[in-house]
């Protein structure tokens, strides 16, 4: 069976929407999605060892912390 109307119109919504929550997520939080993307490319190792540091909510915070340990160029 092909593809109806309605998913051709939600499908429409999405692509206007942007459709990408992991880029929509930090905005919704107020920090910057490119930023945010950045710093968790960039520290993946501790992405990894402590992933709820690293929510687009706290990851400043993680930041932080890694600033305060000499791990992370100044703000």
């Amino acid at each position: 069976m092909g593809r109806g109307p309605t998913d051709r119109a939600t499908d429409k919504v999405r692509r206007e929407r942007g459709g990408s929550r992991l880029a929509s997520t930090p905005e919704l939080n107020g920090a910057n999605a490119f930023e945010y993307l950045v710093a968790l490319q960039r520290h993946h190792d501790d992405v990894a060892e402590h992933p709820a540091e690293w929510m687009p909510w706290n990851y400043q915070q993680a930041l932080a912390r890694l600033r305060a340990a000499g791990r992370a160029p100044p703000a």
